[in-house]
């Protein structure tokens, strides 16, 4: 096609298509001007003006056909279609107030229920952690003799500090313990919080600054940091939090840092971390396994090589502490991040089967409401048909009705989830 065509062409499709109704008076205006040269020529001829308007208009035909045929040429005519289609379902909808509530509010209640309960799932289950480079994170734990097939166990103190001296796979380790309630006082009301004991490189591990103040220097033990939601609940978001003095379980610990808003570790719910440090005694202990642990893999290392590192250390430590470690072993896994307990995942999980099992329902009930209203138009149908209207034309009116309603029980459902 010549340049100079689409030049022409475009221009014309878009006014068109944005302009249609101005379009359409260029277009009467033009048809207009043809008949009156048309006639003004045959009355030239010699004709009479009523019968030269009247040839005119037998050479050009039906004005609307020559008008459809016009609109069809600059291919924009679905989208006048779809616009009357639209008002159509309107007024056909408006029409059958009672069925169209029902309809819209039946949908609502299961889109809604869906996505509230949906919500849930990807903020406890599926929002990836951010974290720095994720996909360089792994868990080690530790397996031993009388382990149950598919369990782990954790790990002692001296194996994760042997672990940190020979692992030469890893970036760095970090350990971290359970959760651990204390009472909290000495700055806001008092109060009872979830603290966890972290190794001080924990944050450094994990890619993750603080947004006040720092994170936790080593051999750092009196110092924590409080999480962000802690901080905006507890302290009311005080900016001068930072080296102000808290006391847990009656001993002064000073604020270092607040950590960022999406921030969760281990727990979703976890208020503050506290430093974690061993003894001479702890430190030579492979037997009280209690610590979680995370590593960052060097870059280019894979967790299969990984793994076989871990596992060159383990017979080390077998060798080396017999009573403790024989038949031990250090399996390496993809970092899981903050998930929820198992009890919590289950019963998120069973919430969401039935939530969607209902959506089903009310999908099935929409559409049999939908069945037994077409029967009722089946003579509208006809008298449609019989007017030039093809199937794919009826086809995509009620496609376009479907689409309003689902539209609106969306809006509604949304509505009813937040």
């Amino acid at each position: 096609m010549r340049p100079e065509h689409w030049l022409y062409t475009i221009p014309l499709r878009l006014r068109s298509l944005f302009r249609w109704a101005q379009a359409d008076q260029e277009l009467d205006d033009e048809l207009r001007d043809h008949l009156d040269r048309k006639t003004e020529e045959y009355v030239a001829q010699g004709m009479a003006p009523e019968e030269a308007r009247r040839r005119a208009r037998l050479e050009l035909g039906g004005v609307e056909k020559v008008k459809e045929e016009c609109r069809d040429a600059r291919r924009v005519t679905w989208t006048q279609d779809l616009s009357q289609d639209i008002r159509y379902g309107l007024r056909m909808l408006a029409k059958n107030p009672g069925f169209t509530a029902i309809a819209v509010l039946t949908l609502a209640l299961g889109i809604g229920a869906n996505t509230a309960i949906f919500s849930v799932v990807d903020s406890v289950l599926l929002r990836p952690a951010s974290y720095a480079k994720p996909s360089e994170l792994v868990d080690i734990n530790e397996v031993g003799p009388e382990t149950a097939a598919g369990a782990i166990n954790e790990v002692s103190p001296g194996d994760f500090i042997e672990w940190e001296k020979q692992a030469q796979a890893f970036q760095g380790m970090a350990a971290y313990q359970r959760w651990e309630f204390h009472a909290l006082t000495g700055s806001g009301e008092p109060d009872e919080v979830w603290a966890v004991p972290v190794t001080t490189n924990l944050f450094s591990i994990l890619g993750v600054n603080t947004i006040r103040g720092r994170t936790f220097a080593e051999n750092e033990t009196q110092a924590v940091v409080l999480s962000y939601q802690y901080w905006e609940s507890h302290f009311s978001s005080d900016p001068n939090i930072i080296g102000k003095a808290v006391a847990l379980d009656g001993k002064s610990y000073t604020v270092l840092g607040v950590a960022p808003a999406d921030f969760e570790f281990p727990r979703a719910n976890t208020q503050i971390w506290v430093p974690l440090t061993f003894s001479a005694a702890e430190s030579a202990n492979h037997k009280d396994r209690r610590l979680s642990v995370i590593a960052r893999l060097k870059s280019g290392v894979t967790l299969r090589q990984a793994q076989a590192v871990m596992d060159i250390v383990s017979r080390r430590l077998a060798a080396q502490f017999p009573k403790t470690n024989a038949g031990w072993s250090a399996p390496v896994s993809p970092f899981k991040g903050p998930v929820a307990e198992d009890v919590l995942r289950t019963a998120i999980f069973a919430l969401l089967g039935a939530v969607t099992f209902v959506l089903l329902i009310v999908g099935a009930n929409v559409a049999s409401m939908l069945l037994a209203r077409g029967t009722t138009r089946q003579s509208e149908m006809a008298i449609r048909a019989a007017l030039g209207a093809g199937r794919l034309r009826l086809i995509r009116q009620l496609v376009v009705e479907s689409v309003l309603l689902a539209g609106a029980g969306g809006v509604g459902g949304l509505m009813l989830a937040r």
